[in-house]
């Protein structure tokens, strides 16, 4: 499986059914829809037959909307992600959280100005994820220090735990082109080496005139340089149980290790442990097992996660819950595939993950 994930914006170029479809089989995780653009009228009708592809497919994906702080009518009913344009600092980002409290929408904040990279510590802290919205970066800053807030950017989202998307301009040149530069490729598998959790493609799919293989290229960069070099890691202190039982995952499927585990498991319940063990960035994917549909959706963003639903018919863990076998059953793992699994005393308590187990399939 392709770890780092995809985002497309929908536009006029890919607004059609039969496009939609073609961008979920070409593997896009999440989809954009730009409020600048367009009546609301015409965003709802197209997540609707996203949602409506993706289930007929058995693919999960999740909605973003991209919307200006100041024009947000809050009129768009089913989106997963609300990316917050042109903030300056963490009070925007409440303002907005405070809004949605209780709906389960995650709140990304772009950062795309001077005034957010100086208080980028506060914004990461507050915000569920971030964006590297480099077109208006590139404007407000320095062109030679893009590719350093890039990355700071990306590693101060890591550090806290939160989703990063690396944005704008990644294959331009397909808006009428079908390949890509050698530049713009190697735009993108930078941000790969760099430990992105998210690409995103705003034109190339919005309005170009290759909307469906400007994703197959993005996907092909991806996968080969995620199998061809180690993707970045990020050095974590650990602060709770949490954080030792990510890190503990990560080393029992090392492959320096005899007979390594071939995935890690996590039960979740609002998507924070899940999270937390995706920003060690592991060569294995990480199965995500929750009962709540938005958490899910959400954790399309997150590097290496593949979210999977389960209606719990217990409130006590249990290895030999049905879920392992369903999980075979789509091919996700194998008998006799030893996997780690991190859970809770629980399914439905709230708090963190506080227990680790090994289990052979």
């Amino acid at each position: 499986m392709r770890r780092t994930k995809i985002v497309a914006t929908v536009g006029p170029a890919s607004e059609k059914e039969e496009v939609i479809i073609d961008l979920l089989k070409a593997g896009v995780n999440v989809f954009r829809f730009n409020m600048k653009y367009g009546e609301d009228g015409w965003h709802n009708s197209r997540i609707k037959i996203i949602r409506e592809n993706a289930e007929k497919l058995k693919l999960r994906v999740a909605i973003l909307v991209d919307v200006p702080s100041k024009d947000f009518k809050n009129q768009i009913e089913d989106f997963d992600w609300l990316a917050l344009s042109y903030l300056k600092g963490k009070e925007d980002v409440v303002t907005l959280k405070k809004r949605f409290a209780g709906k389960g929408i995650k709140v990304m904040a772009k950062i795309e100005n001077a005034k957010a990279i100086q208080n980028l510590e506060s914004i990461a802290k507050e915000a569920d994820g971030l964006m590297v919205a480099r077109g208006d970066l590139g404007r407000e800053t320095p062109i030679e220090e893009l590719a350093f807030f890039q990355k700071e950017i990306v590693n101060r989202a890591r550090s806290f735990g939160k989703p990063v998307i690396v944005a704008t301009e990644m294959l331009y040149s397909m808006t009428e082109s079908p390949t890509p530069t050698r530049a713009e490729a190697t735009d993108v598998a930078n941000a790969v080496f760099d430990g992105t959790d998210a690409l995103m493609l705003s034109e190339e799919t919005a309005l170009g005139k290759h909307p469906v293989e400007a994703v197959k290229v993005m996907d092909k960069i991806a996968r080969f340089c995620e199998n061809s070099i180690k993707v970045s890691t990020e050095v974590i202190k650990a602060s709770n149980l949490t954080d030792i039982l990510t890190e503990t995952a990560t080393k029992m499927i090392s492959p320096e290790i005899n007979n390594p585990a071939r995935s890690i498991i996590v039960f979740t319940r609002g998507g924070t442990s899940a999270i937390l063990m995706s920003r060690h960035r592991p060569r294995t994917p990480i199965i995500a097992i929750s009962n709540n549909e938005r958490v899910l959706n959400s954790l399309c963003l997150s590097f290496g996660v593949l979210p999977f639903f389960k209606k719990f018919d217990t409130e006590k863990y249990t290895s030999e819950d049905p879920i392992f076998d369903q999980i075979k059953k789509r091919g996700l793992l194998k008998s006799k595939d030893i996997v780690v699994i991190i859970h809770g005393d629980s399914w439905f308590g709230l708090g963190p993950a506080n227990r680790l187990s090994i289990r052979t399939l």
